[in-house]
């Protein structure tokens, strides 16, 4: 009876311990499971991050440019400081909207006191001394760009790196602001100031060439180059330098060198598979 009591024993403890095996089993392949279902979304979704998202950046730049043709013959060159919003959609297409503020110091005024100069060319002020006259160039443009990335080093840079090509078009407006002791010369001060200013606008088109450098958790940078060709026209009546309305059309060509910051400011993720966690 004793023998028969212990392999009774045995047999239940044995049993017993071969029902714990196979449960534990179970939970270990319901655990694995479940932990390679959350790999599979978690993987899915790192490779959403960098492949399909779409992407809304704000930039801010400096960029100095250089004139020709027409507008060269006034301003020679200026510095410009562009703001954009650039949509990215799946690191692809682009399309963007830029302002660019204008600021010049090389102003060329040659011919447009002729008028009210004396005979050395000077323009008296009201205490009888040649008047100390600055010009500067003002202005602005607004643009809208639609541009394709291109990633010829994506081998070694994983996106990160990008070619931008571009074009655009868009509408600019310039004049020159003049500065002098107020109220010491009233021939291009007051209601005079708008025949002396060359307000002008126009349409443009743009095209542009950049390499930008992305890093999604941080300020990213950008580098380029841009051709701006337009045409504009006298926004003002009555020109005073010449004496005469101006409708004459003036040609402007421009070319620029831009570097800009870039501040990823929200990011539209889908995810495509139900996430899983574990208990």
């Amino acid at each position: 009876m004793r023998y028969l009591f212990a392999f009774k024993y045995i047999l239940i403890c044995g049993l017993l311990f071969i029902s714990a095996e196979i449960a534990a089993s179970n939970i270990i392949a319901l655990d694995t499971i479940k932990i390679q279902k959350v790999d599979s979304a978690i993987t899915k979704n790192v490779a959403l991050t960098s492949k399909d998202k779409s992407w809304i950046f704000l930039n801010f730049g400096a960029a100095y440019c250089v004139n020709y043709s027409d507008i060269a013959l006034k301003y020679p060159d200026f510095n410009s400081f562009p703001i954009a919003l650039e949509y990215q959609h799946q690191g692809k297409w682009v399309g963007s909207l830029d302002y660019n503020i204008y600021f010049g110091n090389d102003v060329r005024t040659t011919g447009f006191f002729n008028n009210i100069s004396n005979e050395n060319g000077d323009i008296i002020d009201m205490n009888g001394h040649p008047a100390v006259i600055r010009a500067r160039l003002r202005g602005f443009s607004s643009r809208a760009y639609i541009s394709r990335n291109f990633y010829p080093y994506q081998k070694f840079t994983k996106k990160h790196l990008a070619l931008q090509i571009g074009i655009g078009g868009g509408y600019s407006q310039t004049y020159i602001e003049y500065q002098v002791d107020q109220g010491t010369i009233p021939q291009i001060e007051g209601d005079n100031l708008s025949g002396y200013d060359k307000l002008a606008g126009g349409y443009q088109i743009a095209e542009r060439i950049r390499i930008q450098y992305f890093n999604f958790n941080a300020i990213s940078c950008v580098l380029g180059f841009d051709f701006i060709q337009g045409v504009a026209h006298s926004l003002r009546p009555w020109d005073f330098g010449n004496n005469k309305a101006d409708n004459s059309a003036i040609n402007e060509i421009t070319t620029g060198v831009h570097f800009g910051l870039i501040i990823p400011i929200r990011v539209d993720q889908k995810l495509r598979d139900q996430e899983y966690f574990m208990d």
